[in-house]
């Protein structure tokens, strides 16, 4: 293998690689399952709870 070459079958089988892709797929399943529960409960909130409707000043 010559220098400057990347083996990224290798890099993506390593340990590290996949301890990474776990700690990201943690972090983005959670982030995303709450960003949709906001993002669709926000208005029907905002229908029964008048103070979501003013401004924060």
């Amino acid at each position: 293998m010559r220098e400057g070459k990347i083996d990224y079958s290798k890099a993506a089988a390593s340990p590290e690689f996949q301890r990474l892709l776990s700690r990201k797929r943690a972090f983005i399943v959670p982030m995303t399952i709450f960003f949709l529960l906001f993002y669709f409960l926000l208005p029907v909130m905002t229908s029964y709870f008048t103070f979501l409707n003013q401004p924060a000043v």
